[in-house]
């Protein structure tokens, strides 16, 4: 059997109706290179949600769920992650996250966070 395999997840969910869909993106939480990776990429969401008004409200996760595991294809990794994404977002605990003050109080997420951003975006 094999053992769960730890990932980070980078959220961006539409921080209202007017922004579209949102998506994510993921690196296994394996070294610290990945982890500067995942980071990066937060960083990089982040701030194209602020540059276009607070767009997206964006989440790091640290993901540990025993149905990832380290003998899966990247493709089936992403199809589970897609198929929870939605639930993840809204209650897991971030690392990181930045709500935009014009997001959907029905999209802000309850997990809560150890780093929160805010900025006005308007």
């Amino acid at each position: 059997m094999s053992r769960s395999y730890p990932i980070y997840i980078i959220s961006f969910a539409p921080a209202d109706d007017l922004h579209g869909v949102g998506g994510f993106e993921w690196v296994p939480a394996s070294t610290p290179e990945n982890k500067a990776a995942a980071f990066t990429t937060f960083d990089r969401q982040f701030d194209d949600s602020r540059n276009n008004g607070g767009s997206h409200i964006v989440r790091l996760l640290n993901i540990s769920d025993p149905n990832i595991t380290a003998d899966m294809t990247q493709d089936d990794i992403t199809a589970y992650l897609d198929s929870n994404i939605d639930r993840w977002e809204s209650t897991e605990h971030a690392l990181k996250q930045f709500v935009p003050l014009n997001a959907g109080a029905d999209r802000v997420p309850t997990g809560g966070a150890d780093e929160h951003i805010t900025h006005a975006c308007r």
